[in-house]
C-alpha cells in the first residue's frame, strides 16, 4: 500500500531525521525502546492477574468467560442467547451458561471500559517513565560524542 501511493508516512522517517540530527545514537533508541516494550509487558501482566483476581467474579461476571479478561477489553458481559445482562448486587460465580451474564449494581460496560483505560494507561505511563530512566541513564554508556584521544 505504502509503495503503490509513491510516499513514505512521516513516522516512518522519524529514525532518519533522529540519526540526522545527531542527537540520538541507536543502541540507546534501541535499549530505550526494548526497556519500554518488556516495562509494557511485565505491566500488561501484571494488570491480567489482578484483573483475574480481583474484578473479574466481584464486579461481573460472564458465563461463557475464557480467563484473561484483560486481554479481551469490551467482551466482559453481553446478551447471550435472548437473555440480558442482568444486573444484581452480588455477583455468582460458576453459573450455567444458560443464565444470563451479570454486572455488580452501580457498574456498567463503559465504567468497565473506563477503568480498563486507567489501568492500559497508567501501564503505558509506567513504562514510559521505566524507559525514561533507562534513556538518562544511559547518557553516560552512550556518550553523544567521542572523548578526544589522551595527549592530543
Amino acid at each position: 500500500m505504502i509503495s503503490s501511493l509513491g510516499f513514505s508516512p512521516p513516522f516512518l522517517w522519524l529514525p532518519v531525521w533522529l540519526m540526522r540530527w545527531r542527537r540520538f545514537d541507536t543502541a540507546r533508541v534501541v535499549s530505550a525502546g526494548a526497556v519500554f516494550l518488556y516495562s509494557m509487558l511485565c505491566c500488561i501482566i501484571v494488570c491480567t492477574v489482578i484483573w483475574e483476581y480481583q474484578i473479574d467474579g466481584k464486579l461481573y461476571n460472564c458465563t461463557d468467560n475464557v480467563g484473561f479478561d484483560f486481554l479481551h477489553p469490551g467482551d466482559w458481559v453481553h446478551d447471550f442467547g435472548g437473555h440480558p445482562v442482568a444486573v444484581v448486587n452480588q455477583v455468582v460465580v460458576g453459573r450455567s451458561m444458560s443464565e444470563p451474564d451479570e454486572i455488580k449494581t452501580g457498574w456498567s460496560i463503559p465504567r468497565l471500559w473506563l477503568l480498563w483505560c486507567s489501568w492500559f494507561g497508567a501501564s503505558l505511563l509506567v513504562s514510559f517513565v521505566v524507559a525514561r530512566f533507562w534513556w538518562r541513564r544511559g547518557r553516560a554508556t552512550f556518550p553523544l560524542e567521542e572523548p578526544p584521544a589522551a595527549g592530543h
